[in-house]
């Protein structure tokens, strides 16, 4: 019996390089907003710049018996970051060599130490290599790349387009992204609050979508009605939301929300507080600082914050 396929990629298509989905029946496009990213531009390139390549210790295996030994002997914690799982550790040229840390983890006497502790003599089973190995700090982003730096700077395993994989796994595992129809019924729902409510493009309008209960809500900006200063159309749904609840669970937890415009700070940390899994907004913010699309940082995938969301970008909520 056949294998099932991990991701049902029937219904879109993915330019991997610029972060763009687009359904293959309609001219409709999700594109993934992020902070600027040095590995989008340089996963591409044939020559990496010496200031984003990492230095490594290597040796050279005397003993080649005893080359699995080499692999946990030494305790580096960039080695074991899967963000780095495309470099290999062996390089098998003229002569056996094994990267053994990043360059400031560990000194060539406390390596030396670390190895004998695992019964492994300099000089009889390996000799440290006064030459450092250099990699780039960021994986290869297609196959040509791939073979031409493990050519020239290490041996890499190929492991396909992590972006391209990590579009698939947001689009469709972590988010159950919806098909077209559900979509098209969302927005035309917005379509149709706009009309009924004499809104237009420069109106904030936000709907939230249960993904468990298949209901939605909209909201509406109310700031000039209320005149206080909270009543944005994202912090208004969820106080509406809030009202109604009758769980202890995370208040939005199930729910992706749509909006018109890129939400302002205090409605960015509503949603992070509120435990959203994802965001689709139409148009960016004229702010000095975007809050979500800023090309250095992003409030919905900050590390220091205790959860983090999705963004999406759309365009075509009024066509």
């Amino acid at each position: 019996m056949k294998n099932k396929p991990i991701f049902d990629v029937s219904f879109f298509d993915i330019d991997n390089e610029h972060s763009v989905l687009k359904f293959k029946d309609e001219d409709i496009k999700f594109k993934i907003i992020h902070p600027h990213c040095l590995d989008d531009v340089i996963g591409y390139n044939e020559e990496v710049d010496s200031e984003h390549l990492l230095r490594f210790r290597q040796a050279q295996i005397l003993d080649k018996t005893k080359t699995n030994s080499f692999f946990s002997a030494i305790n580096s914690a960039i080695l074991k970051d899967k963000q780095y799982s495309y470099i290999k550790r062996v390089n098998t040229g003229d002569f056996i060599r094994i990267v053994l840390c990043e360059y400031d983890e560990f000194t060539q006497d406390e390596l030396n130490e670390c190895l004998k502790g695992k019964n492994l003599f300099e000089n009889v089973d390996y000799k440290i290599l006064s030459e450092e190995a250099n990699i780039p700090k960021y994986p290869p982003l297609n196959k040509s790349i791939n073979d031409k730096w493990s050519e020239k700077y290490w041996p890499m395993n190929w492991k396909g387009n992590f972006k391209e994989n990590k579009l698939k796994q947001v689009f469709l595992n972590d988010y159950q992204f919806l098909k077209y129809s559900k979509f098209k019924s969302l927005f035309d729902a917005i379509h149709e609050y706009k009309i009924k409510n004499k809104l237009t493009t420069n109106d904030h309008i936000t709907l939230f979508y249960n993904n468990k209960t298949d209901e939605f809500s909209i909201f509406k900006d109310t700031q000039e009605i209320t005149k206080f200063a909270l009543s944005h159309s994202i912090i208004n749904g969820i106080d509406y939301i809030c009202s109604n609840k009758n769980s202890d669970d995370y208040l939005l937890q199930d729910y992706f929300v749509i909006t018109t415009h890129e939400p302002c700070q205090m409605c960015c940390m509503a949603l992070l507080h509120s435990r959203i899994k994802l965001l689709l907004f139409n148009t960016f913010s004229n702010q000095p600082v975007k809050m979500l699309s800023g090309e250095d940082f992003s409030l919905a995938s900050y590390k220091p914050l205790n959860w983090e969301y999705q963004v999406l970008q759309y365009n075509f909520l009024d066509k």
